[in-house]
């Protein structure tokens, strides 16, 4: 039988700032804290909030994540992330979850011995999480408040976020999640942390999903790059993709473009950097899209995520951020 989402949702709120700025240095901590037509994919959403007891342990492990940020307490990070934790930022991260034990443990010895931090997290917060449930998988799509300050300047950042839960065990893990960033302006000037020094990010996974279901995602994007694809096959109508301005919109029509566009070599775009990770039924698929041999530095990165239902994976979020490389 199949495990469908939950049926009651919330609209992702809609940003539409276009001030967003990759940052330096200090990132991780800023961070880691042809048309086509489909009936099943209305242009309006049912509006009515998730209730069942996965959903409501889900936010309370949200509220935790962000305290623990705001006292920097590591616990919390540790119980509660996945130990193949992956954060997309401008490019993915594979190491995200020890970045942040580094900070929290550094930061919580400075202030046991009185001093002052140089960066302070003022508050975190989140907005009513949309939380789509499909069995031992949980899409989370949240706006993330994150005020700080640094050497007297503050700072209130948005975050955009696509998060995935996974239940292990019969407990929920953070997985991974993808950010859009909508960044105060002007930003104040941050230094590199000093926890992270030797702790670069980390561009490759632990472990790599298996080679089946590489192929079977490799079948799938092939399927979509073909003229008139059954959209029915290949995506849930729970799916939602977020762009790089943050709005979020029901439609696959955006992602399908990608992949006919990659496909076509008179066009100017392919996919590169492609990584798949998974955990059990649900993968996840990262990839860039970049410039064939364009001066324009202009590259996107792709994260979408996959779940098998009845026997075949079916794309149920997607999300997309800018870099220049």
């Amino acid at each position: 039988m199949r495990n469908g989402p939950s049926k009651r949702i919330l609209p992702v709120p809609g940003l539409t700032e276009s001030n967003y700025r990759p940052m330096k240095g200090i990132v991780a901590l800023l961070i880691l804290i042809p048309t086509l037509a489909f009936a099943a994919f209305p242009s309006q959403r049912i509006t009515v909030p998730p209730q069942s007891d996965d959903a409501e342990m889900i936010r309370r492990l949200m509220q935790e994540i962000s305290d623990a940020f705001v006292a920097r307490r590591s616990e919390p990070f540790e119980r509660i992330y996945d130990e193949n934790h992956f954060g997309v930022r401008s490019r993915p991260v594979f190491n995200s979850r020890e970045q942040l034990f580094a900070i929290m443990n550094h930061d919580s010895a400075v202030l046991k011995a009185g001093k002052k931090l140089d960066f302070e997290t003022l508050s975190y917060t989140f907005e009513e999480p949309d939380i789509r449930l499909f069995g031992d998988t949980a899409i989370v799509h949240v706006l993330k408040h994150d005020r700080w300050r640094y050497r007297g300047s503050n700072c209130h950042t948005r975050y955009q976020a696509t998060d995935l839960w996974i239940r292990r065990e019969g407990v929920w893990k953070l997985a991974g999640g993808h950010l859009t960033t909508m960044q105060c302006s002007p930003m104040p000037w941050l230094r590199p942390h000093p926890a992270l020094a030797s702790l670069r990010d980390r561009r490759v996974p632990y472990v790599r999903a298996r080679p089946a279901t590489e192929t079977a995602i490799q079948a799938i994007v092939n399927a979509l790059a073909k003229p008139d694809p059954v959209i029915r096959t290949y995506f849930d109508p729970s799916f939602v993709m977020t762009d790089a301005e943050g709005s979020a919109s029901p439609g696959p029509q955006s992602l399908i473009r990608t992949f006919v566009t990659a496909a076509n070599p008179a066009q100017d775009h392919i996919l590169d950097s492609e990584i798949v990770v998974e955990w059990g039924e649900t993968a996840v698929y990262m990839f860039r899209v970049r410039p064939r041999v364009s001066e324009s530095t202009q590259i996107d990165q792709h994260m979408v995520i996959l779940i098998k239902m009845d026997g075949r994976y079916q794309i149920v979020a997607a999300h997309v951020s800018k870099l220049e490389d």
